[in-house]
């Protein structure tokens, strides 16, 4: 084996201003080579943060992936079938995510269109909170007696321990604060009518059952600032964009679906 070390000063010193420097060969294995560029690529997000040992660390482990892959390629593993199939699987993954990337840096999203998102889906106004109890039930029957039991004077935290099947029921069916976005639509829109100190009169279903729903307090809070949604914003944004990007290659591909 022929292995030569060459720049290893500039591994060392690995840290993030090196990131458009010119490629430098840092390493010659035999025939091959391990570029500065490489081992950037190889750390990935750590790249900024590492220390001369880390770097020299993994300018180590890079020589050993390097030494197995000419193994491999001298014993023909990557003329097996299972291998081939695998790594075509990873090539057409990377393609994949590198043309999503490729679109998102071309389709840049503003902070003016950040803003205009979070103006229309948080605004600046107030948002109400709310701190409710419940009850689940199986059947309308069941949440009937539940409400015939508050209707004469029990306890509804009493009457939650007993008879809800909810993981609340220890707490007596507190739910604590919760938006009405947060809530299952049915069970909001009745928090929603439902005045403080409060439950509901009728069962009202929902998709996990029938409840008896009490509303204990409500509060006005400020709504998150832009800078603390801002990730999530761009985030969601760009998700959009790669849900608009697939739906313009499905229209203009031919799919057929074999039979």
């Amino acid at each position: 084996m022929k292995l030569r070390i060459t720049g290893l000063s500039l591994a060392l010193a690995f840290t993030a201003q090196h990131t458009h420097a010119e490629d430098r060969v840092l390493v010659k294995i035999n025939d091959s080579e391990i570029t500065q560029q490489q081992l950037m690529m190889f750390a990935g997000e750590h790249a900024a943060h590492m220390n001369q040992e880390e770097a020299a660390r993994l300018l180590h482990n890079m020589i050993s992936h390097e030494l197995l892959y000419q193994a491999a390629i001298k014993n023909k593993i990557d003329e097996l079938p299972n291998v081939k199939a695998a790594l075509d699987a990873q090539r057409r993954n990377l393609l994949a995510q590198a043309v999503v990337q490729d679109m998102l840096v071309k389709t840049p999203i503003t902070e003016e269109q950040l803003r205009a998102i979070y103006t229309a889906e948080v605004g600046s106004e107030q948002h109400t909170e709310y701190e409710t109890r419940h009850i689940l039930l199986d059947t309308e029957q069941d949440a009937k007696a539940a409400i015939a039991r508050l209707n004469k004077g029990d306890d509804f935290a009493s009457v939650a321990k007993e008879m809800s099947s909810d993981f609340s029921a220890s707490e007596g069916g507190l739910m604590g604060w919760l938006s009405l976005g947060n809530m299952p639509p049915a069970y909001g829109e009745t928090v929603r009518h439902l005045k403080d100190g409060e439950y509901n009169k009728q069962p009202v279903q929902s998709e996990y059952g029938w409840h008896v729903i009490k509303r204990e307090h409500s509060k006005q809070v400020e709504p998150p600032s832009y800078d603390m949604l801002r990730d999530s914003l761009m985030a969601s944004a760009q998700q959009q964009l790669v849900t608009e990007y697939l739906q313009e290659l499905q229209q203009g591909a031919k799919i057929e679906y074999a039979k």
